[in-house]
């Protein structure tokens, strides 16, 4: 009988439950504001999570990225994340995860302005070379504190429009 190692679990499964992690915390967070919310089938292309007012007359449509515990770096993000969607009812969160001692932090944007920027860091990046030569690749770390030096971001939920 195979042994079960006890520990961390292995880095893609680490990568599913911090990816889960992080929607069921902006569910939490958006419960609490009474707005109804769902999350939606995985690997749903455009969204994450499906939300609207308590009265059901407005509507929200989340992707979620999250930044886990273990890994304090950034949010990991690919150029599809720059392409616009041109759909005003769809959002994009940054979940920022922290232990018990100090709550989440949530990153709310528009989709398409958040795109619109993570279009722009895109270009950047492709127009720089690698020590050896070559392009850098289309997805990076996206921090917050480089990338957007707006603070009407953080923790705004005013900005979904629920």
């Amino acid at each position: 009988m195979a042994k079960i190692k006890l520990g961390l679990p292995r880095p893609k499964l680490l990568t599913n439950l911090t990816g889960a992690a992080g929607e069921y915390a902006v569910c939490a967070e958006l419960s609490k504001k009474y707005s109804i919310v769902l999350i939606a089938p995985k690997n749903n292309p455009l969204f994450d999570i499906i939300a609207t007012s308590h009265d059901g007359s407005k509507i929200a449509m989340i992707q979620v990225k999250t930044r886990s515990i273990v890994n304090k770096n950034k949010w990991f993000l690919s150029k599809k994340n720059g392409e616009s969607k041109g759909n005003p009812q769809l959002f994009m969160i940054l979940v920022d995860l922290f232990d018990n001692d100090k709550p989440n932090d949530y990153y709310i944007f528009k989709y398409d302005e958040f795109a619109k920027r993570v279009q722009k860091i895109s270009d950047d990046n492709m127009q720089k070379k690698k020590k050896g030569g070559g392009s850098l690749k289309e997805f990076w770390w996206f921090d917050e504190k480089l990338h957007w030096s707006s603070t009407d971001k953080l923790n705004n939920w005013d900005l979904l429009g629920l």
